[in-house]
């Protein structure tokens, strides 16, 4: 074998060995290179408000209708075009729709719209669409695309009584028909903006003929661009001690960054906001981009936190590279001073150093010959009992143990004693007698 090749062979081989030495974390997508994605959403059918008629220049005349504010109800009273053969209608119109800003969303893209006319002719007469068009924002019949089934006859009615729920809905346009022009949501949400149909009268089954129109309806289909691209969030490393802020989060976009533990499981925004919830994350408002914003670490336990960014679209960072390991706070300690009043009237026990918040047993011994008072911390009194417990709050505190001496009872005097009986003298003997 060549030498060269054999070379090149050799030197091929160990750079395949390289790649697959590699680690697969190496090629691992760290985000979204998506900046929008386009979202097709549409309105429901509306109503107008306003039913109205025109004039319509037909070959042979035309004629108007009877009731056209009838149209503004959906299964009520007809619009009637009544009429001979040969016969064309005005044109009925329909326009204040009620379109507005929140159901179609200004910067948005006009992609379709259907209209949907609920009607029925009388029984064995054929009535078609001449024109079915739109009306533009200045009110006018806009020419470029008549969508009129003229074709197809109307469906008739079978006993001549002409109730709302009669009439059979025909659908014009549709999601991607723009009906030969352009449109944008100024021109959707002007009240001028709506819809208009002629009528022709083919054959009749007696003299006359009548065209019924219950309801005339538009639907508005439309595009918008949604964010996709999840911001970026970043801080920098640092151990803090609980209840100081985090001062160095930032995101890239508008929204809010959060201080989540690191053993968290973020899925989404609505995960974030349980963590908060919970009292295991802090949140805090982003309103200027790639600039630092205070998180707040008041409730947290010690541990290691990530911050994340969530833009005002929703969409969720990556946790940030840079950590916060938190910690507890150093103990707060207070001193307990007790001393005794006088320093001879007895002894006491509990003074030292506490923790702040901690609970504290002062315990007041009297001596022999004297009784313990109270207990008191400057002028005032605090406890009359020799034992006095209470929590150590954010102050020192000095207190003072008071004894008096007890009264000394007078004694008793000597009773006297008393004088000894004196002694019986002896009684004389008796003379004896002779």
């Amino acid at each position: 074998m060549n030498i060269r090749k054999t070379k090149w062979f050799s030197l091929l081989l160990t750079i395949m060995l390289i790649f697959t030495m590699l680690p697969t974390t190496a090629w691992a997508v760290t985000s979204s290179t998506v900046t929008s994605s386009t979202v097709t959403s549409s309105t429901d059918f509306r109503l107008p408000a306003v039913g109205t008629q025109d004039i319509f220049f037909g070959p042979y005349g035309s004629s108007s209708w009877l009731n056209p504010g009838n149209i503004v109800n959906d299964g009520g009273s007809f619009a009637m075009f009544h009429a001979y053969p040969g016969s064309y209608s005005y044109y009925l119109k329909g326009s204040s729709f009620g379109f507005n800003e929140s159901m179609v969303p200004l910067g948005s893209t006009i992609s379709g719209i259907e209209v949907a006319i609920r009607r029925i002719a009388s029984p064995g007469d054929d009535i078609r669409d001449f024109e079915v068009r739109l009306v533009d924002a200045a009110g006018a019949i806009v020419r470029t695309s008549n969508k009129a089934n003229d074709g197809v006859s109307w469906p008739t009615d079978n006993d001549g009584v002409y109730v709302g729920n009669e009439g059979i809905t025909t659908t014009y346009g549709g999601p991607s028909d723009l009906w030969g022009t352009t449109w944008t949501v100024d021109d959707i949400i002007d009240n001028d903006f709506g819809v208009a149909i002629v009528v022709v009268i083919n054959a009749a089954d007696g003299t006359t003929a009548s065209a019924l129109v219950d309801s005339m309806k538009i639907k508005v289909y439309f595009e918008t661009t949604a964010d996709v691209t999840a911001p970026t969030a970043s801080v920098t490393t640092a151990t803090l001690t609980i209840g100081s802020d985090v001062t160095t989060a930032q995101s890239n976009e508008l929204g809010s960054v959060y201080l989540v533990n690191t053993t968290s499981t973020v899925t989404d925004k609505a995960s974030l906001d349980q963590l908060v919830t919970s009292e295991t994350a802090t949140v805090s408002l982003v309103t200027a981009l790639n600039t630092d914003t205070a998180i707040t670490t008041t409730g947290l336990l010690p541990g290691t936190f990530y911050v994340y960014a969530v833009d005002e679209a929703g969409n969720v960072s990556l946790p940030s590279s840079g950590i916060i390991t938190l910690t507890a706070p150093a103990s707060i300690l207070h001193s307990v001073s007790v001393l005794a009043n006088p320093a001879e009237g007895g002894t006491f026990s509990g003074g030292g150093m506490y923790e702040e918040g901690a609970s504290v047993t002062v315990t007041a011994t009297a001596n022999n010959g004297y009784i313990f008072v109270n207990w008191t911390e400057g002028s005032e009194v605090v406890s009359t009992n020799a034992e006095y417990t209470f929590n150590i709050d954010t102050v020192d505190r000095t207190l003072v143990a008071n004894f008096q001496k007890e009264e000394s009872k007078p004694e008793k005097p000597e009773k006297p004693e008393k004088p000894e009986k004196p002694e019986k003298p002896e009684k004389p003997e008796k003379p004896k007698k002779k």
